[in-house]
């Protein structure tokens, strides 16, 4: 089964090589999450598996707004990087969440809980 840590730093390089820079940019500051089902795939023992990428909110606003051919770029880069295998994980869609520990590139810290005001 697949042991290593999931990461994007494959399919970044992958798509800066391919010329992919303004997706590259996008999933900088992302992180990948493989959500296994217990469903198979289509090679022995192969299970269907989710890519889940968390991104600062910017970020995740333009991921989920890419034309269906960008995700699906994303999606080929990520099984480059993930081929599926037999006994191992099938990578068969992506899904682009916000991660709410993240920062957005134009929010320090110190300004963050002072936008915090309640009535």
């Amino acid at each position: 089964m697949h042991s290593r840590q999931p990461s994007l730093e494959g399919v970044l390089k992958l798509l800066k090589f391919r010329g992919r820079y303004h997706l590259a940019q996008l999933l900088r500051h992302a992180s990948l999450d493989l959500d296994v089902s217990d469903t198979y795939g289509s090679l022995l023992f192969s299970l269907l598996t989710t890519a889940r990428i968390y991104a600062p909110i910017e970020d995740y606003e333009r991921l989920r707004s890419l034309a269906g051919n960008e995700q699906d770029e994303i999606l080929r880069a990520l099984r480059e990087i993930y081929p599926p295998r037999e006994h191992d994980i099938e990578i068969t869609s992506i899904e682009f969440l916000v991660d709410s520990s993240a920062l957005t590139a134009n929010e320090p810290n110190a300004s963050l809980g002072a936008s915090l005001v309640w009535p």
